[in-house]
């Protein structure tokens, strides 16, 4: 006589099948949403980058000039290149403005000193180089770090400013 029914044997065999399927869907849907996170702070990341870089060259807000404008460059401090110290074209204030790293590591920041105070520009900076070449042309580089997980997402830009004065 034949019973309806499963075996005991069956159902432990169905029961691991689905315990490997769920694991591997966790395993999947984790890594996914990691890649995901390490996207989104990677496009932050690249959008403030890219905001910190047009305030250094064009300047850090309306009326207030940037390197592009500047009618002397200068390294800040002197023999060094992670700060430029720069006199613009308002005569007559002459007023020296610099743009500098505070700090050491990927905590640093870019820092803006307008002749009187400081403010921080931007936060999560792992490198900021100036590179003079003449005093017609500058190059700046800089990386800004953000560790997400156990994993550093780094975007670093790079470009060539040349002094309109």
């Amino acid at each position: 006589m034949r019973e309806d029914g499963v075996t005991l044997v069956e159902v432990l065999v169905v029961s691991v099948i689905i315990i490997i399927v769920l694991i591997a869907a966790t395993t999947l849907y984790l890594a996914s949403e990691t890649v995901w996170h390490e996207s989104t702070v990677q496009g932050r990341l690249q959008q403030n980058a890219s905001i910190v870089m047009q305030k250094m060259i064009k300047g850090v807000e309306k009326g207030v000039y940037g390197i592009r404008d500047s009618k002397t460059i200068n390294y800040y401090p002197p023999a060094e290149n992670y700060g430029v110290e720069f006199t613009g074209i308002d005569i007559p204030t002459n007023i020296n403005r610099r743009f500098y790293r505070s700090g050491s590591g990927s905590g640093s920041e870019i820092k803006y000193w307008d002749g009187s105070a400081e403010s921080t520009l931007a936060e999560d900076i792992s490198n900021l180089t100036f590179t003079k070449h003449g005093s017609e042309r500058l190059t700046i580089d800089f990386t800004m770090s953000r560790t997400v997980g156990n994993k550093d997402v780094n975007i670093t830009l790079k470009t060539d400013v040349t002094i309109r004065n």
